[in-house]
């Protein structure tokens, strides 16, 4: 279970700090309340379509959704 949380919590970081440079190279100013409340919204998302992470050689990949 352990090893499923690291995974789970991996994927909502890779996926913020791809947002994060996104919005750098855009030019779009944000903050820490900004980052929170992506990560806030990521994992509500994540844990309401009840999604199963596993990792994979080149990253994550999302091996089912269940439906809330």
């Amino acid at each position: 279970m352990h090893f499923l949380w690291n995974t789970f919590w991996s994927y909502i970081e890779n996926t913020v700090f791809m947002w994060v440079q996104d919005c750098y190279k855009k030019d779009i100013p944000i903050d820490s309340n900004m980052i929170q409340g992506k990560v806030k919204s990521l994992y509500d998302n994540l844990k309401k379509e009840k999604v199963n992470l596993m990792p994979a050689k080149d990253g994550l990949i999302i091996l089912e959704r269940g439906l809330a």
